[in-house]
C-alpha cells in the first residue's frame, strides 16, 4: 500500500475528530456567547454617549469569528477534487439509483449525492474524501499536495478552537462568579473606552 495512501488515513482520522471537535466546540461557543451578551448588556454604563455600546461589543464578539481561516488553497488539488467527485457520483447520482429498492440506501445516496455537490460547489476536498470514505471507495489517488492540504486543514481546525476557547464569552462561562465579574469588567471597559 502507497505510504501516502496510510498517511493521509491517518491524517483523515485526525482531521474528522478535530471537525468534530470543533463542531461541537462551536456548538457551545454559541450558546456561551448568548448568555455572555446578557450579562454585558445589565451592565454597559448608560452614559457612554450618543453609539450604542451594546452594538460595538455584539460587533467585537462577531470580529473574534471574522477572520477567514477556512480559506485554504485548494487550486492545487483540483484535479484530484474532480477525481473524487466523479468516482463518488458513479455511485450516488439520482440517476444510478432510479427504482434502488432499499430506501434506507436510496435516501443515504441521496443525501451523500447532496453533501458531494455542496462539496463541489465549495472545493471542499475534505468533504469529498469523507464521503468516499462512507462509500468504501478505496482507489484514491493520494499526492503530497493532498497530504499537505489535509495538514492544513488539521491546522485550521485546530486554529478555529483555540480561537473560540480563549474568546471573552468561552473564558466567562467557565469561570467562577468572583472571576465572572472581572471579565465582565475588563470587556466592558476595553469596549467602551471613548476615542
Amino acid at each position: 500500500m502507497d505510504h501516502h495512501y496510510l498517511e493521509y488515513k491517518t491524517l483523515y482520522s485526525k482531521a474528522k475528530y478535530l471537525t468534530l471537535e470543533y463542531e461541537l466546540t462551536e456548538s457551545k461557543f454559541s450558546t456561551y456567547k448568548v448568555e455572555f451578551l446578557k450579562e454585558i448588556s445589565k451592565k454597559v454604563p448608560d452614559d457612554f454617549g450618543p453609539s450604542n455600546p451594546i452594538d460595538d461589543i455584539v460587533a467585537s464578539i462577531e470580529d473574534i469569528l471574522s477572520e477567514d481561516i477556512n480559506s485554504l488553497d485548494n487550486v492545487a488539488i483540483s484535479k484530484s477534487f474532480k477525481s473524487l467527485y466523479k468516482k463518488i457520483m458513479l455511485i450516488v447520482h439520482p440517476d444510478k439509483i432510479i427504482g434502488m429498492k432499499d430506501e434506507g440506501t436510496r435516501l443515504s445516496y441521496i443525501r451523500l449525492s447532496e453533501r458531494a455537490n455542496q462539496a463541489a460547489t465549495t472545493e471542499d476536498w475534505f468533504t469529498l474524501f469523507d464521503i468516499c470514505n462512507e462509500l468504501k471507495i478505496d482507489d484514491i489517488d493520494i499526492n503530497e499536495e493532498n497530504i499537505v492540504w489535509l495538514k492544513d486543514y488539521c491546522e485550521s481546525k485546530i486554529s478555529e478552537s483555540e480561537s473560540l476557547t480563549s474568546s471573552y464569552p468561552w473564558v466567562w462561562f467557565n469561570s467562577d462568579e468572583k472571576t465572572k465579574h472581572l471579565i465582565e469588567k475588563a470587556f466592558i471597559e476595553k469596549k467602551t473606552k471613548k476615542v
